[in-house]
């Protein structure tokens, strides 16, 4: 599989997890062990991300990966505030994929109440997100 990042063309990468010493792409950074404590992580795009279960929580589903932070959940691609996912007309989460309104119904409440007993705790440094 080659990588995704228009810079890296290694046949050796795997899932976006670069081990090629030939990729100088931040986007197949290897921060494992990496201490960003404090660091500010707005705008950073967490897609594939794991987390550390305290600051960035990651949950799988039948179909995409979703990451979540104190203030924002990535579903997939998109990103966006708690308020607008649970804001968001069907309409809207219609939009963003072909596949994204039978997710969302299957979902929605699942996230929502896992969100809810489980939320992830604050950075140092407050992020908000924008979208």
């Amino acid at each position: 599989m080659r990588c995704r990042s228009t810079r890296c063309k290694s046949t050796r990468c795997k899932s976006m997890r670069c081990k090629s010493t030939r990729c100088k792409s931040t986007r197949c950074a290897n921060l494992r062990d990496a201490n960003l404590c404090g660091a500010n992580l707005r705008g950073a795009n967490l897609r594939d991300v794991l987390g550390n279960s305290d600051n960035i929580k990651t949950i799988q589903t039948d179909f995409w990966l979703v990451v979540y932070s104190h203030n924002a959940m990535y579903i997939g691609c998109k990103v966006y505030s708690f308020e607008k996912w649970w804001n968001f007309s069907d309409d809207e989460i219609d939009d963003m994929d072909c596949s994204a309104l039978q997710f969302w119904r299957k979902w929605k409440d699942v996230l929502r109440k896992i969100i809810e007993i489980s939320p992830a705790a604050p950075t140092r440094q407050i992020e908000s997100v924008a979208s």
